[in-house]
């Protein structure tokens, strides 16, 4: 695979998650009784921030779509681990080739 297409695979990963923690974060908002389209601005803002987005997401699946804290934790901290230690691997691969 090259390594070019190996970046895109991981950035299309980074994205479908972006766009889960945003829903979830928009879920949360609306619990506190926001329109949907004033709780997609700041779940926009937040959503891509790896640490804050992911804490934030959780707290919307829990409170907004009723999960369990390691269900939210699994979905939202699952993924990112692996983007980060597939991106490590990527680049120790392409260290010992070049």
């Amino acid at each position: 695979m090259s390594r070019d297409a190996f970046h895109h695979g991981l950035l299309a990963i980074y994205c479908a998650l972006g766009l889960a923690q945003t829903l979830a974060i928009m879920a949360g908002f609306e619990t506190w009784g926001l329109n949907w389209l004033v709780a997609a601005i700041p779940a926009l803002l937040t959503a891509f921030l790896p640490i804050i987005g992911g804490a934030c997401a959780i707290y919307g699946a829990v409170v907004g779509w009723g999960w369990t804290i390691p269900q939210a934790s699994l979905l939202f901290i699952g993924p990112l681990l692996a983007i980060v230690a597939l991106g490590f691997a990527g680049y120790a691969l392409e260290s010992t080739q070049a």
